[in-house]
């Protein structure tokens, strides 16, 4: 059965959905272990206080092939509203793909080259196209889609990590202060218990602010910042793409009202 416009592109991001919602299973399974703050530290009568932290095992390998099935849906999605934008003005975009694009020039460059056929495309979907940002530093760090999945076929598989994230912290050391701001992570290593932090201090330890840990799914390649939660990227780009086709097959039903009407 032939689908109708558009109708492959959201096929695509259901099923991308379907491999989030497995991956937040999976996330549970990792999390269910883990501590939800920080304990107290640990004094070693050495003049060495620490906190050893369980860290979280490398997440089994099936979890990279749910991340990149989720991607390759979502990156398919972009393609296919192309190609169904191009069936809807009756012209032939055989060969035409999704833009991402270098920078905002680049982008700007591909809309009018013959080489990538979009010249062909109605400005106002152009337009649309352009607030989505798909290139590096782009709002939404949608480019990395295209990185990630362009990565995955040349390395197999793109690792992922279960790094621990500090929430703002204040760490009071006798008279000076140190402070967290959402930055101290830590990646899993071979060992069960890893030192989370190590402070040489002969004076007690207080802790002030938001002692809560946080534990992420990141990339640890593929185009993605390693600071960047996988899972809510994904679930955003769904969100994205979700809007995308339904503000072009908006422009496109209006578009092609008025095409009649001049022609008739």
């Amino acid at each position: 059965m032939k689908l109708a416009p558009f109708e492959g592109s959201e096929l695509q991001v259901i099923n991308a959905r379907r491999h989030i919602r497995s991956l937040e299973a999976e996330f549970v399974k990792c999390q269910e272990s883990f501590p939800q703050n920080l304990p107290d530290p640990t004094w070693d009568g050495k003049g060495l206080w620490y906190w050893d932290l369980p860290v979280p095992k490398q997440p089994p390998v099936a979890i990279s092939s749910i991340v990149m099935d989720a991607v390759h849906n979502l990156r398919s999605a972009l393609d296919l509203l192309i190609m169904d934008t191009f069936t809807v003005i009756e012209r032939n975009g055989k060969g035409s793909h999704f833009p991402f694009a270098i920078d905002i020039d680049e982008l700007r460059a591909k809309f009018i080259s013959n080489k990538y056929k979009l010249r062909k495309l109605p400005e106002g979907v152009l337009s649309i196209i352009e607030t989505y940002e798909p290139f590096h530093g782009g709002r939404f760090d949608l480019r990395a889609l295209h990185d990630i999945d362009i990565s995955n076929k040349h390395n197999a598989l793109v690792l992922v990590a279960a790094p621990v994230a500090l929430r703002r912290c204040e760490l009071l050391l006798g008279s000076k202060m140190l402070v967290f701001e959402e930055g101290a992570a830590l990646l899993p290593g071979n060992r069960e218990i890893a030192h989370f932090f190590k402070f040489v201090c002969d004076e007690p330890i207080q802790l002030r602010g938001d002692t809560r840990l946080e534990m992420r799914f990141v990339l640890t390649g593929g185009g993605l910042s390693s600071k960047k939660d996988i899972l809510s990227c994904l679930r955003l780009w769904s969100d994205l793409i979700d809007e995308m086709i339904a503000r072009v097959r908006e422009f496109l039903a209006e578009y092609s009202r008025q095409h009649h009407s001049q022609t008739a």
